[in-house]
């Protein structure tokens, strides 16, 4: 074990084993994608450990899959072997390795380590493994964007990173105050750092998969004199030091402190950057930070000044960061007057400090979208001849642009989703007007929401385009209105305050979801509309009170054990909690189908066994309670004959 030296930890020692293990990784992975000799893996681990199901696992398992698992366990298995106090976080989770996993690495290190790092202790470090980075590129062959990323982080900052090549062998790596050795074009990299930034070309490197609109935006107003469109992040950022681009521009969702730490590393060590696009430095410390990279980076190596360049203050950026579709409906314009009175109205004479919420608030731009550009025209025109709004006017027509868009033509979709990050549409029946849009979302991994009730159509859409939407990174959200989207928010917010007063690891039980209606509650016209459409649409068919109804886990789905209660079509009691009575909200049973699927995305954060009652409404009169009671019941049985519409 090599966890103390004289002097403290021995970081040369853990550099040289990454180098190492690198090295291996490089050859496992070439090897279980060519599916070639596979004795070659074999030696490559000791004439002592036997890998005799190899070949029958490749015969019946993904190569991807297989290289991930068999790079990490070799990688993340061996260090913690050599290093047992050492904090390892890899991207395959629940991935543990055997002892015929692991190796000796080598860790021996012939160069000397800064002073700086030479009394560190081993509980400040962490290592982020990524084991094949550009998993898409090795599914299709582009070997190239393919690199093994080992980082080193020391009080949640890089400070030495491991890069390796399988496809070409080539191991490229750094310490932050000794430099970086391996890769290519060095003699370019020099020449092209002693020019002046104003000269220096903008070429800019890009996700091939992951191209959102926002980005496009972002990207644009970087004002490229090039632009490559790549996988893998590990890939890119050797391109940025290669010479083959000039930055690596990725603002957005989508990478992980294991794509980031070891490339970051080794910018550091040739005096580049990788930051947020505000400038702020990510931390690397898992117990401070989750591992998703939120505000996505840019990534240089000409220094600080031409780094700047890059980042969103300095930009001009044209980006719609929300279409409303619908805005002429009933619902619909009552967003837009929301939209005008928190966002322009309220904003208008506050002075915001530079990076605050009230600033970013001031800067936010708006779209209005539906068919008839002249009716979204009237639209604005009626709220500006609202008398407080007088003062606002050129604010208005300024932060919100009119988009006419036909939701049943493809194209006018998707022109209208490129334009933005976030797309909200009040228009139903979703099952006739919304599929659409949902598939350009998910194409353009734009983030979507709408007010739907129609659960039927929610599970369609979930099944034909839930993968397309983790490609993209596109978030869905359904059910964004009255029907469930308080509830949910509230349920999620009370078990978290339970678990934070008592113990997070507290069994939660039972769950009785409730609401009290004001007086002002009732439906619009597209909402029965989508109720009438779902009746058409063969809703009925469906077993309302199937809790699981949305859920994607069997296991979950159908556990015996956990039989979810429900109500009798007409119920009324009394509440002695609320001092009202509780009677079967009408929408309570597709509610908690939203519940249940909640759970299931939050990982069981309410508990996999819990009983969650359909919602109940509470009302103050005994005889209203039963008027509604039976109306709820007697209205949809009416509905479903054709005659009673």
């Amino acid at each position: 074990n090599f966890n103390m030296a004289q002097s403290g930890f021995d970081l040369g020692a853990l550099v040289a084993a990454c180098r190492d293990l690198a090295t291996r990784s490089n050859k496992l992975i070439s090897t279980i994608y060519s599916k070639g000799d596979l004795k070659v893996v074999e030696k490559m681990y000791g004439e002592n450990k036997k890998l005799t199901s190899l070949k029958d696992i490749l015969n019946v398992k993904d190569p991807t899959t297989m290289a991930d698992e068999m790079a990490q366990k070799l990688i993340i298995g061996s260090l913690q072997k050599s290093f047992p106090n050492l904090k390892v976080c890899g991207e395959e989770e629940d991935c543990k390795a055997e002892d015929s996993d692991i190796v000796e690495p080598n860790l021996k290190f012939d160069m000397k380590i800064p002073e700086k790092y030479k009394d560190i202790d081993i509980k400040d470090l962490v290592v982020w493994v990524d084991p094949v980075d550009g998993t898409k590129e090795f599914t299709e062959g582009i070997k190239s964007a393919v690199t093994t990323l080992i980082g080193i982080a020391y009080r949640g900052r890089p400070i030495a990173g491991i890069i390796g090549r399988p496809f070409t062998d080539e191991i490229i790596w750094g310490i932050v105050g000794l430099g970086a050795f391996g890769f290519n074009n060095k003699e370019k990299l020099e020449s092209r750092k002693k020019g002046n930034i104003s000269t220096l070309s903008r070429i800019i490197c890009t996700s091939r998969s992951h191209f959102k609109p926002s980005m496009k935006a972002y990207v644009s107003a970087c004002k490229p004199t090039g632009f490559v469109r790549a996988g893998g992040s590990g890939g890119k950022v050797l391109m940025v030091i290669e010479g083959k681009s000039d930055a690596y521009v990725f603002p957005s969702l989508g990478t992980k402190k294991w794509d980031t730490c070891a490339p970051e590393a080794i910018l550091l060590s040739l005096g580049g950057k990788l930051t947020k696009p505000d400038g702020s430095l990510y931390d690397y410390d898992p117990d401070n930070v989750k591992p998703m990279n939120e505000e996505g980076f840019i990534a240089t190596v000409f220094g600080d000044k031409y780094h700047e360049t890059y980042l969103q203050n300095n930009l001009k950026i044209f980006q719609l960061d929300l279409v409303l579709f619908g805005a002429t409906g009933y619902t619909g314009k009552l967003a837009v007057e929301y939209i005008i009175d928190q966002y322009i109205y309220k904003n208008k004479n506050v002075k915001a400090e530079s990076g605050s919420e009230e600033e970013k608030e001031k800067k936010i731009n708006f779209g209005i979208a539906g068919r008839s550009k002249v009716k979204l025209q009237n639209v604005l025109y009626e709220m500006k001849n609202i008398a407080k709004y007088n003062d606002i006017k050129e604010d208005i027509d300024e932060r919100i642009t009119i988009i006419e868009c036909d939701a049943f033509t493809p194209k006018s979709v998707e022109a209208m989703i490129q334009k933005t990050s976030v797309v909200v549409t009040t228009v139903g029946p979703y099952a006739k007007y919304g599929e659409n849009i949902i598939n350009a979302c998910c194409k353009y991994g734009v983030d979507y929401v709408d007010l739907t009730g129609e659960f039927s159509w929610v599970k369609r859409m979930i099944n034909k385009y839930n993968d397309d939407a983790r490609r993209s990174h596109a978030r869905i959200v359904n059910f964004g209105g009255c029907v469930a989207a308080l509830t949910d928010c509230a349920i999620y917010a009370g078990v978290e305050k339970v678990k934070e007063e008592d113990e997070k690891d507290l069994e939660i039980v039972s769950i009785l979801p409730g609401i009290k209606t004001g007086s002002k509650a009732g439906s619009s016209g597209g909402t029965i509309a989508s109720w009438l459409n779902g009746i058409n649409d063969g809703s009925y068919k469906y077993d309302i009170h199937d809790a699981y109804f949305l859920c994607d886990n069997d296991d979950y789905k159908w556990q015996s054990l956990n039989k979810q209660p429900k109500y009798s079509i007409i119920e009324c009691k009394y509440n002695k909690d609320m001092h009202m009575y509780s009677i079967p909200f009408m929408y309570g049973p597709i509610e908690r189908m939203v519940f249940m699927r909640s759970n299931e995305l939050l990982s069981y954060y309410y508990g996999e066994k819990v009983k969650i009652y359909e919602n109940i409404m509470f009302i103050k009169s005994l005889f209203l309670a039963y008027i509604i009671s039976f109306f709820s019941w007697l209205l949809p049985l009416l509905l479903a004959f054709a005659p009673c519409r």
